[in-house]
């Protein structure tokens, strides 16, 4: 039986980046190549080699996997990239609504 590869994985929030933004993809399996698509399509069909970061500019999706000789490809992972800043959240307290504990 043929040992399955670990997922591709990125070490970066990849929800809301600058754009800009360079992201490397990695795989913990030494020896596998990533191959991706940006465009949507099947990354096993129309995959690109990764061979350098990439440069995100826009929001897109990028469709990973890693294979490699004598071993079962790994699972598809996707990565959802959106062009902006994280939204900030202002709570406010109404000092009515608080529970006083005396002792």
């Amino acid at each position: 039986e043929k040992e399955t590869l670990d997922p591709v994985y990125i070490d970066y929030n990849h929800k809301n980046i600058v754009k800009g933004t360079k992201i490397e993809l990695k795989t913990p399996n030494e020896g596998a190549e990533i191959y991706y698509t940006i465009d949507g399509s099947d990354p096993k069909v129309n995959g690109i080699k990764y061979t350098e970061a990439l440069e995100i500019n826009e929001n897109i999706t990028v469709r990973t996997y890693s294979k490699q000789d004598k071993k079962n490809d790994s699972i598809e992972r996707n990565f959802e990239f959106k062009i902006g800043k994280k939204e900030q959240y202002k709570i406010y307290l109404s000092p009515s609504n608080q529970i006083i504990i005396l002792e």
